[in-house]
């Protein structure tokens, strides 16, 4: 932990040079995994949040051009994750464009 506190003490340090000021509300310390916009960041590794796998998983196979790009937009959030995204998203995206039926 005393690495940690070097870090942390740093970063303040830095901080204040710069003028800048944290809300301490809102940080959190001493902790293995946290969920972020949607991503679970643990040790050093950036994962997908379980709650979104699940949603990818349950969803329903888009029927309307709406759906899919819905389906899209949440499976694209997480592109860096899926090999070949576009690839693999390819047919779904050509169902999107103009002229395509609703």
């Amino acid at each position: 932990m005393g690495g940690a506190l070097k870090i942390l003490r740093e970063l303040f340090r830095c901080l204040a040079q710069a003028s800048m000021t944290i809300r301490l509300s809102k940080c959190i310390f001493g902790v293995d995994s946290i969920d972020f916009l949607s991503h679970q960041l643990q040790q050093g590794l950036i994962g997908l949040h379980e709650d979104n796998v699940v949603k990818i998983r349950k969803a329903l196979r888009p029927t309307t051009k709406k759906q899919v790009c819905s389906v899209m937009g949440l499976a694209g959030y997480y592109r860096d994750f899926i090999p070949n995204f576009a690839a693999v998203a390819a047919s779904l995206s050509d169902l999107t464009r103009k002229g395509q039926p609703s």
